[in-house]
């Protein structure tokens, strides 16, 4: 069994060793989701990531930032903050 975000094709690519890997996710798309429209743009710009959940991690981390940026309405660390 494996955390979330294991599903990475490094990982993958280490073939028999991880057969059978029971990988646990929260990130699974749903037809009509925000995720759905979401992987389907990063798919087709980086068609060799999308088949892991590692990278929607960073997508969301930046979101937290955006939003912090604007909640601070400016850039400096200690307005975010």
């Amino acid at each position: 069994m494996g955390a979330d975000a294991i599903d990475t094709p490094s990982f993958m690519a280490l073939g028999d060793l991880v057969e059978g890997t029971i990988v646990i996710s929260n990130r699974q798309v749903q037809p009509g989701s925000k995720y759905e429209e979401v992987a389907a743009r990063f798919g087709a710009a980086h068609p060799e990531h999308v088949e892991n959940s590692a990278w929607i991690v960073g997508y969301e981390a930046a979101l937290i930032v955006v939003e912090a940026v604007h909640a601070a309405g400016a850039t400096d660390s200690a307005s975010i903050r």
